[in-house]
């Protein structure tokens, strides 16, 4: 039997309400894991209450913690872990940890989307599943993942698209990794991109600044002036953005800062040298912008804190964004 870590963060799965009727943390990990019947059968589960509280709380130094404990762990022959913690920032948790556990060891990141007060409360079979997938023999060699609503997802492609809705998160142009069907695994692919750093902290401050329909540079001036070390611009379509942004965003890339463009599209890549104006993909890569295809804002944010925690240069950091697009 596998042994598994559970590791309780807190969020919506470990809420209960209190005397105004609102959802707070208050559940620890043991209460969890006791609400899950025949979870005993599964795996030999360790249960850790590391923190309670919402996820908007959680900040990427505490994601880098958790990495170092997870790899410390492993060291003591730990097979697996389950982390779970609220819905909001799950997708950046999971991205953040399958760019920092190198280890080979299960990393599955699970929650909730209704607390326990709620009419079927979806934080017990999502536990359940999240554990079964962790103790699968495939499991440690793909990188840290997301067990939701009986589907698993990578870690570098999970988006939530749902504020409220149980099957909220989703891998949107891929696909699952695989599903959990009445207790049975079913892999389905690998993930395309595994990408594994090794940075010193996790404290760049990263802006994001999205783009919209006659939009300026006043926002990324604001950002820059107060003290932010690297910026992702939420671009439009394939990677755009209106004239009247294009000189501001000319001075950061000068000033050394990094600038890294998505697209605030749910799906698909950012153009190369399709489109030549003002204000284009072209023009924003001839000025120094650098593409961040196939990530979304919050992803690309944190990627740019981890390489920026390395202490790489920006040539080296356009490196690391932009060597799967086929382009450098």
């Amino acid at each position: 039997m596998k042994r598994i870590k559970f590791i309780s963060l807190g969020g919506t799965i470990a809420m209960t309400r209190d005397e105004h009727g609102y959802a707070r943390p208050a559940l620890d990990g043991e209460t969890l894991v006791a609400a899950v019947p025949g979870i005993e059968r599964t795996a030999q589960v360790e249960v850790e209450t590391l923190m309670n509280v919402p996820s908007p709380h959680l900040t990427p130094p505490d994601i880098y913690r958790l990495s170092r404990h997870i790899a410390d762990l492993f060291s003591r022959g730990c097979y697996g872990v389950v982390i779970t913690q609220g819905t909001d920032t799950l997708e950046e948790t999971a991205y953040l940890l399958d760019l920092l556990v190198k280890e080979p060891i299960s990393v599955i990141v699970t929650g909730a989307q209704r607390d326990p007060a709620l009419l079927s409360a979806d934080g017990p079979v999502n536990i359940m599943e999240a554990i079964q997938v962790a103790c699968d023999e495939i499991t440690p060699r793909l990188g840290a993942m997301v067990v939701f609503g009986s589907q698993v997802l990578a870690g570098s492609e999970v988006v939530k698209t749902h504020t409220s809705r149980l099957d909220t998160f989703k891998s949107p142009e891929l696909g699952p990794l695989g599903v959990v069907d009445h207790g049975q695994l079913y892999w389905l692919r690998r993930p395309v991109m595994q990408d594994r750093y090794a940075p010193a902290h996790l404290d760049a401050r990263v802006e994001v600044i999205s783009v919209n329909m006659g939009s300026d540079g006043v926002l990324l001036n604001a950002a820059v002036g107060s003290g932010a070390q690297g910026i992702v611009l939420q671009a439009l379509g394939g990677g755009h953005v209106p004239p009247a942004m294009v000189h501001a965003v000319e001075e950061t890339v000068q000033k050394g800062i990094p600038v890294v463009m998505t697209s605030r599209c749910h799906s698909g890549r950012l153009m190369v040298n399709t489109y030549g104006y003002e204000g284009s993909e072209t023009h924003l890569r001839e000025i120094g912008v650098i593409l961040g295809s196939g990530l979304s804002a919050s992803k690309a944010r944190v990627k740019l804190i981890t390489l920026l925690g390395m202490g790489l240069p920006v040539d080296q950091i356009r490196h690391e964004f932009e060597k799967h697009l086929g382009c450098v």
